[in-house]
């Protein structure tokens, strides 16, 4: 794999961020006692449930996961370094710089240990993966700590990453920041086509390992999706203007699988959008409430579809780690919180603590009417997924 490494120095942006996955994600940081475990092994259909339109095109049997044949061999990290590379600024007038070099140092050890646990735990992207990070790694320097306010950035061009035999993507250009933003516990990680952002902070007396690989895992499911379905793209487009019958991948990943759920979820946003302008911005004309709650519910779509994508695939990941497989009751038994988080809402007009006030009042009719339409999209992911 070729690459060259500047750091400091930003990457160009990519034609990816203006395809259809290409929108800023984020993996947001939930209190503990919320994450998913897997529930015990029984398939149990869920009941029938209707969303705003009426039901999602009718499912065969649920596609269950498999376990592996025996749990994972995780990595056992071993001591420490940050005490021998940080000791130098222990001092009193240094205790600052201190603190920050230990936590870009534990961070980093976790990023190596996170490697290693993906690879090991197996699941159709795992190699790719942790050979990405491996790449990414290879450059980091466990001296050259981020600080509040000032990232690291790493810029690396002429990459490529193989997602499965006969399917290797190149990734002209990429950049790493590392940061340790202070202002919020929300987010770790957030990718914008090919730039990943990755949060040291909280410490990790907070977080555990397998929180981090899963926001590892998932901002590179993101990646993954969206290079994907970009390159499925062009090849439809170059068979639309004469060239040969385009040779689709990947189908898990590519936006026209899920076409059929669009105006289904888009209908069943609009009413919570309708409502929130009707609330938090009362001066609008009113005949324009109802064209942006439909344009609101558009954007949506595109968010929300390559979000529930990596979270279903990241619950797998997890599973599979705990040496489990993955039912419909697992589905069922998931945590959802980001539908209810307002930084999963695209919406100008309403911002902010306003947002979320209201995204949590409209929390039984998400239940009702949103979340069996992506649990259905999450469902028809597994259907394709290898």
């Amino acid at each position: 794999m070729e690459k060259t490494v500047k750091a400091n120095e930003p990457s160009h942006a990519s034609a990816t961020q203006r395809a259809f996955f290409s929108t800023r994600r984020v993996t947001p940081f939930f209190p503990q006692t919320q994450y998913w475990t897997p529930a015990p092994h029984s398939i149990q259909r869920d009941p029938e449930q209707s969303g705003a339109t009426g039901n999602p095109p009718a499912q065969p049997a649920f596609p269950a996961v498999t376990a592996p044949a025996q749990a994972p061999t995780l990595a056992t990290p071993g001591p420490s370094q940050a005490t021998a590379i940080c000791g130098a600024w222990q001092t009193a007038p240094d205790r600052d710089i201190h603190s920050q070099c230990v936590f870009h140092v534990q961070f980093v050890e976790a990023m190596q240990q996170s490697r290693d646990n993906i690879r090991a735990v197996g699941t159709p992207y795992s190699t790719a993966i942790a050979d990405f990070y491996n790449t990414l790694l290879a450059a980091v320097s466990s001296t050259n700590h981020p600080a509040p306010g000032r990232a690291v950035r790493y810029s690396y061009s002429n990459l490529s990453i193989t997602v499965s035999s006969g399917v290797t993507l190149s990734v002209p250009n990429f950049e790493l920041i590392l940061e340790q933003d202070l202002s919020t516990t929300r987010s770790h990680g957030a990718i914008l086509g090919h730039t990943l952002t990755l949060n040291e902070m909280p410490p990790l007396s907070t977080r555990s390992q397998a929180e981090i690989e899963r926001t590892l895992y998932h901002e590179m499911i993101h990646f993954i999706s969206g290079e994907i379905d970009q390159l499925n793209r062009t090849r439809r487009q170059a068979a639309a203007a004469g060239g040969p019958p385009a040779q689709i991948v990947h189908p898990e990943f590519d936006s026209a699988t899920y076409a059929a759920f669009q105006p289904i979820l888009e209908t069943a946003l609009e009413p919570v959008f309708l409502r929130a302008l009707q609330q938090y911005a009362p001066t609008l004309d009113s005949q324009r409430m109802q064209p942006l709650a439909t344009a609101y519910a558009g954007l949506q779509w595109v968010t929300w579809l390559t979000e529930a994508i990596a979270r279903i695939e990241e619950a797998v990941y997890l599973a599979r780690r705990a040496g489990r497989g993955f039912t419909q009751t697992d589905l069922t038994a998931l945590p959802q919180a980001w539908l209810s988080t307002a930084p999963y809402w695209r919406n100008v007009h309403v911002t902010g603590t306003d947002l979320q006030t209201h995204i949590t009042s409209e929390q039984p009719y998400i239940t009702q009417n949103i979340l069996p339409i992506v649990r259905q999209i999450q469902t028809e992911y597994l259907r394709h997924r290898p």
